[in-house]
């Protein structure tokens, strides 16, 4: 995983010109603090450090399993004034190396001779003669000529904002940030032990005005003619290992060289261009390709076609899938990346509806107004109606086969059927299931304020991270409610427990008023007790609509008998459920 500082740089970071000169980044201001940078900055010094000491600023905030940068792993850092952050030591060097050559591990946006004194600091004979700040000296919170940082759960965000350069000049200025952001899992050192969090490294350039200070032979923050190589030295941006041998590096192009700024405010290594923003992926500690980890389509089938960017030795990218092609389920998923939903398998005695399994209705027979058609109850007005992929057929006419459909508390309509969003998908190496999306697992992620990490890595409220709801139930903002709140079953179902399952059919021909099921909420007979139990897609209530019930409840066309729909309905359930039991 070795690389060049010429050719691999060549080949692995296509540049995109900006459409015009002075095109430049803005700096991300979300981070809280009095300039959204932050709550905490560096005081006013030269050659400082943050902190002051042997410690190390403390990462595992943000990265609990530190950052495996190259060969290392570092749940502690520098933030150095000029214009960079380091791992096992901090670094008051002013004139940067070229890289290979930092004298510690480094990530530099911008690693030159930064200076945020003012001029009373500048004055101030309390200030050490080698560079830093006096102790005790606090960060005077100013609106410019400061270095900030903030660090949250899975970021690192530091902020150099309208710095000026040595010696004392608050002008020209130079605005750039570095953002780290937390990307997967750790992996295991060969030790057995955590080797650190893959991460994404984001450089934003906001103005570029200086490229070298005084005593690194510029004048008026820029090299003199002919000065370069011999003189005078310009920034240097990038990374190093710093190991040795040192091997493994990357350098931004024209680090060193005249014009630097220009280049990393106009210039980006993006597609389509960004000017003055940079973005790597660290990935097994190694600097990979500008576009490594983001989302790519692998012209793959199903599950299967959602993929992420990866990189080779050579420089080459391909579009990997996150998931790869799994057994044939009826969950309305192309599961095996054939270019078809599947329909099964599904137990004896059950057919695949869209995207769940029910009973064949040979067993159970259908409501009225449908026939029984390859063991799957489907309307009259329907058996030679063709639909498209993605509707149904509903009293003659293709819909959408999730139009009017509002699923139970956790679940998602898939082709006419709610579903759980997360059944039958195993996300890759790192990864894991929320709300049907493969994402980082949270064990090696922290979650974001008012969210705690679950056993099964996915990010909750932390109001829910204890909560134990009993079965049909689910957890919002701490208490356990039941999921059928507000859900509108698709056509022929109810929603009962937490599930929308197959409505029994039943026609009550004598006694109380009877509950007659109907596919889109309309009467059928002369009356009586109505339930609609798919939302009223043609015009009907949702099911339970006026009845202030935990769980499922009718709506009546009157008073008469209304006390018997309730009891009748349970009835009904449970002579069907158990027929289905002794059947099975």
């Amino acid at each position: 995983m070795y690389r060049r500082l010429a050719s691999i740089a060549l080949i692995l970071l296509p540049l995109v010109w900006a459409e015009r000169a002075g095109a430049q980044a803005t700096l991300n201001s979300s981070y809280g603090g009095p300039q959204g940078f932050g709550s905490t900055c560096m005081p006013p010094n030269d050659d400082g450090s943050w902190p002051d000491d042997n410690t190390g600023l403390d990462l595992t905030p943000a990265f609990p399993n530190g950052l495996h940068f190259y060969q290392g792993s570092y749940t502690r850092g520098w933030i150095n004034n000029n214009g960079n952050l380091s791992f096992k030591s901090a670094i008051p060097q002013f004139t940067p190396n070229a890289f290979p050559g930092a004298p510690q591990p480094m990530i530099a946006p911008y690693w030159a001779d930064v200076d945020t004194r003012d001029n009373n600091a500048c004055g101030d004979p309390g200030y050490p003669d080698g560079g830093g700040y006096p102790s005790g000296a606090t960060c005077t919170m100013a609106p410019s000529n400061i270095v900030w940082w903030a660090l949250s759960p899975g970021t690192m965000a530091i902020t150099w904002n309208q710095v000026g350069v040595y010696s004392c000049h608050q002008t020209p200025v130079m605005s750039f940030q570095m953002i780290l952001t937390a990307a997967g899992c750790s992996v295991m050192s060969a030790d057995g032990g955590m080797a650190g969090t893959d991460f994404d490294i984001e450089f934003r350039y906001a103005q570029c005005d200086w490229e070298a200070g005084d005593a690194s032979g510029g004048s008026g923050g820029f090299c003199p003619s002919g000065s370069v190589g011999t003189s005078c030295t310009p920034a240097q941006a990038g990374f190093d290992s710093a190991e040795m041998p040192d091997m493994d590096f990357w350098s931004l192009p024209m680090s060193r060289k005249a014009g630097i700024s220009t280049e990393l405010c106009t210039q980006s290594n993006l597609m389509p261009a960004q000017p003055g923003v940079w973005r790597f992926s660290v990935r097994g500690g190694v600097i990979q390709c500008p576009t490594a980890g983001q989302p790519c389509m692998t012209n793959m089938q199903g599950i299967c076609a959602q993929g992420r960017i990866q990189c080779t030795l050579g420089g080459t990218t391909s579009c990997q899938p996150i998931t790869t092609p799994q057994p044939s389920q009826c969950n309305g998923l192309d599961n095996n990346c054939d270019g078809t939903i599947d329909t099964g398998p599904c137990p004896p005695g059950q057919v695949c509806a869209g995207a769940q399994c029910v009973p064949s209705c040979k067993e159970t027979g259908c409501l009225p107004g449908n026939t029984c058609v390859n063991d799957m109850c489907v309307e009259t007005d329907c058996i030679n109606v063709m639909c498209q992929a993605g509707q149904r057929c509903t009293h003659g006419a293709c819909v959408d086969s999730c139009s009017g459909v509002t699923c139970p508390l956790g679940q998602v309509c898939r082709l006419g059927a709610c579903v759980d969003p997360c059944a039958g998908l195993n996300c890759g190496m790192g990864q894991v299931c929320d709300n049907g999306m493969c994402v980082p697992n949270c064990m090696c992620m922290p979650c974001a304020a008012g969210k705690t990490c679950a056993m099964n890595g996915v990010c909750v409220d932390t109001a829910c991270a204890n909560a134990n709801c009993p079965t049909g139930q689910v957890c919002q903002a701490g208490s356990c409610i039941d999921a059928c709140t507000g859900a509108v079953c698709p056509s022929g179902q109810m929603c009962l427990t937490g599930q929308c399952v197959p409505a029994p059919p039943m026609m009550v021909d004598s006694g109380p008023p009877g509950i007659i099921v109907g596919d889109a909420g309309r009467p059928k007979g002369d009356g009586g007790t109505i339930s609609s139990l798919d939302g009223g897609t043609d015009g009907g209530d949702a099911f339970g609509a006026g009845v202030k019930s935990h769980g499922c409840g009718c709506r009546t066309t009157g008073s008469e008998g209304a006390g018997w729909v309730p009891v009748g309905l349970g009835l009904a359930i449970a002579a069907a459920l158990a027929r289905r039991r002794r059947r099975g």
